[in-house]
């Protein structure tokens, strides 16, 4: 007997391949994991491209929330399309949902008004979640993000966890939790340096991620805060998630509304920021002398931008100041029009537009059709995937990431991708007991039964006619092989034997 088996392939996996390729085309035309996103983009060859969308985080936010605008729109249409042909039915689509709010007394006011908060707090998610990463390093303890899915999904979708899900969250919440604060420990990059050169203080990657964010912002206080934004991302996001599916499947909220809410929740929420952002600086450094592209502070020597939160730079010759800004539209506005390749950033923006769409739809879908965990595989699957590219695009450079780092990382990721693999009962784990919740066993039990009640209402009379048996069981036997469970077949010929 097999210890490990593949579960059924459902056609709604596909949207997470579709999740996972959109996705990671994305991260390529944002230059992948940019280890330094201070400098204007110039290099022109393919292997190295990056847009100018890589630089402007804000504009990054925008066409994602541009693209789950449209797809709303485009479902929308879909949707009242799917309605008209059905106009000669009894019920329409929309009738049958009236009803269901009729009976649920689910009043639609009070609906737009929670699909709104929501949308809010998921837009506001997905800018602090720009935010974190622009920061250039991780500190988030993303392994326990599937404990608090799980609490939400049994509070608010009363959902019943499996003996399977409970050695995933196992793997997950402690296993990989305790690779974490190993890896949190080591230091995140190694230069050398001369004899005299303290290169943890010269370079604070050098460190471990606690001693970088005190480097960085000047304080251990720091270290909590970060953790707690970390941890409160992570909140935002999988509350989002468990609340839209709760909406989608218990007040029979239409995906396409949830979409058009996000789209012009999150569109108005950029425009707001970017408006600020632009005329407000981060910091502002002055007696600031640029040579050669570096810049210098009088007194302190050359500037390090690693120790800066915001990584758009404007310097004024005249008042020798260095101004750094989180994004700015008139920046932007300059790049774009300025760069050698125009039209190809015009082609880059349209496709990185279009792969936001379908990301949002393949999102959508995973939510209306599957589990909140389900969209957290994705995740992993494109951290994988980018961090070995981007370490081998650094030539295995232990001045972008040390080799403990990136073994660990990966083999972390790879865990992880496995752990929900067994979550969504793709990989099936038959030994002590685990398989007893899976969908497969669950369906086999029922037919067991069933078909326990009709043989017990079967009279079993020696002197029955051998025809009428043998017709039973032949009935019986084909009802099973329809429903794919041709081992208990086996129960009939029992039968048969009799």
């Amino acid at each position: 007997m097999a210890f490990i088996g593949f579960g059924t392939f459902s056609k709604y996996y596909t949207y997470i391949i579709i999740l996972v390729v959109f996705r990671f085309i994305c991260d390529y035309l944002e230059g992948f994991n940019l280890k330094y996103y201070y400098k204007k983009p110039t290099s022109e060859t393919f292997g190295d491209f990056a847009s100018i969308l890589a630089y402007h985080p804000l504009f990054r936010d925008f066409f994602y929330f541009f693209g789950s605008l449209m797809c709303g729109l485009v479902l929308y249409i879909i949707y009242h399309r799917n309605e008209k042909e059905n106009q000669d039915n009894k019920l329409t689509i929309t009738e049958v949902e009236k009803i269901k709010a009729s009976l649920l007394g689910i009043k639609d006011e009070s609906s737009n008004l929670r699909i709104f908060i929501i949308s809010f707090i998921y837009g506001v998610n997905i800018l602090h979640r720009t935010f974190l990463m622009s920061m250039k390093f991780d500190a988030g303890f993303w392994t326990l993000e599937i404990l608090f899915v799980i609490f939400l999904t049994i509070r608010i979708l009363k959902v019943k966890i499996g003996n399977h899900q409970k050695v995933t969250i196992f793997i997950l919440a402690f296993f990989l939790f305790f690779i974490q604060i190993i890896i949190s420990l080591l230091p995140q990059t190694k230069h050398k340096c001369s004899p005299e050169e303290n290169c943890k203080d010269k370079y604070i990657t050098d460190n471990n991620i606690y001693v970088f964010i005190t480097k960085k912002f000047g304080g251990i206080g720091f270290i909590f805060l970060i953790l707690f934004l970390y941890i409160f991302d992570f909140m935002m996001r999988d509350y989002s998630w468990v609340k839209f599916k709760y909406l989608m499947d218990a007040k029979s909220v239409p995906v396409f509304k949830i979409m058009t809410f996000i789209g012009i929740t999150g569109c108005c929420i950029v425009i707001i920021i970017l408006s600020i952002v632009t005329n407000v600086p981060c910091n502002i450094i002055d007696n600031v002398t640029k040579n050669d592209n570096i810049y210098y502070k009088e007194g302190e020597g050359e500037i390090d931008f690693s120790k800066q939160v915001c990584g758009i730079i404007d310097y004024e010759e005249r008042t020798k100041k260095l101004f750094f800004y989180y994004d700015n539209f008139y920046f932007f506005n300059y790049d774009f029009h300025n760069s050698l390749r125009e039209a190809l950033e015009i082609f880059v923006s349209f496709l990185y537009f279009i792969n936001n769409f379908f990301i949002n739809f393949s999102q959508s879908m995973i939510l209306k059709h599957l589990d909140p965990n389900a969209m957290l595989v994705n995740v992993n699957f494109n951290y994988f995937f980018l961090r070995m590219i981007t370490y081998i695009k650094n030539d295995a450079s232990e001045e972008f990431m040390t080799v403990a780092q990136f073994i660990l990382l990966e083999f972390c990721e790879i865990f992880a991708i496995i752990a929900y693999m067994i979550y969504i009962e793709l990989i099936e784990l038959k030994f002590c007991h685990l398989d007893y919740d899976l969908k497969n066993s669950i369906g086999l039990r029922g037919i067991q039964e069933s078909l326990q009640n009709n043989l017990s209402n079967i009279d079993i009379d020696p002197e029955d006619n051998e025809a009428k048996r043998t017709q039973t069981s032949k009935s019986l036997k084909e009802n099973l092989i329809k429903t794919n469970f041709e081992k208990n077949v086996e129960m009939i010929d029992k039968y048969e034997s009799n």
